[in-house]
């Protein structure tokens, strides 16, 4: 199903569209926003479509709260999942190669000879 047509997605992108239009008319409150690079909708849609909703709360209370410009905070929250997925990627690399002298000790059908594993 295309992100586009989750109605509750859809919804919330609108939402919070609109609520940023109506606080980029009013400059002294949104004077740490860039008001001509709001987000587009469909950036919301993808955006929102990765978070929990505490983390949808969390964008909220940042954004609209504490005046935080949503595209600042968005990329801030892609850089954060981006290095925890470089990490765990490292860990796995990091882990010991355990080989089994056993042919299919690690259940992989149809395979023979000693199995290697990370686990």
């Amino acid at each position: 199903m295309s992100l586009l047509n989750d109605s509750a997605l859809l919804a919330k992108a609108e939402r919070c569209r609109e609520r940023m239009r109506k606080i980029a008319a009013q400059v002294t409150w949104s004077k740490g926003w860039n008001i001509f690079d709001l987000p587009s909708r469909e950036e919301l849609i993808t955006f929102f479509s990765s978070l929990t909703k505490p983390e949808i709360y969390k964008f909220d209370q940042d954004v609209f709260g504490y005046g935080h410009d949503p595209k600042t905070y968005m990329r801030i929250h892609r850089m954060k999942e981006s290095t925890a997925v470089v990490e765990l990627e490292q860990s796995i690399w990091d882990k010991e190669t355990v080989y089994g002298s056993v042919p299919n000790c690690g259940g992989v059908r149809g395979h023979d000879g000693a199995d290697a594993s990370t686990s």
